[in-house]
């Protein structure tokens, strides 16, 4: 529901279901039933709609006044979250690892992929992974902690 809210925003901005269709990149029609979806889950109109475009009913305008900027305000800090992510990395591993083997690797990394922002964390002491946040953790020894998909990928001596 949240996200008809928004198109209805969208829509009551840009005044047209075309207009607010092309910038969003869904095709007319669906977003029309999607108001009208919305409108029936309300129990009340939001939209007038006529051969001269749309009017928003005083329904709709109060819609608009309480929630526009908050939904609009949620979808920005939504699709910047996405790039957030998309764009950070969590690297755990002991520190003699980071400034030892790993470091000319790390610096290799980071020169090639400039957009990736790369945040290491050096701990010698083992620790509960599931209670960290990493895309990656470099261990040395037995782990305790089944809560993750493990590999070995050298033998002991």
């Amino acid at each position: 529901m949240l996200d008809d809210l928004r198109l209805f925003v969208e829509v009551s901005r840009r005044g047209s279901f075309a207009k607010a269709a092309e910038d969003l990149g869904i095709g007319a029609p669906t977003l029309s039933k999607r108001m009208l979806a919305l409108e029936e889950k309300l129990g009340y109109p939001l939209l007038l709609r006529s051969a001269r475009g749309l009017t928003l009913t005083n329904h709709g305008q109060a819609v608009v006044d309480k929630m526009a900027e908050s939904l609009l305000a949620l979808q920005a800090q939504s699709e910047a979250l996405s790039t957030l992510e998309a764009s950070t990395f969590h690297l755990l591993c002991p520190q003699n690892l980071m400034i030892g083997p790993l470091y000319n690797a790390l610096q290799s990394f980071q020169a090639q992929h400039p957009e990736i922002q790369l945040h290491v964390e050096p701990a010698n002491s083992v620790a509960l992974l599931s209670q960290k946040r990493f895309d990656l953790t470099v261990r040395v020894g037995e782990l305790d902690d089944s809560s993750v998909y493990q590999k070995r990928l050298g033998k002991s001596r």
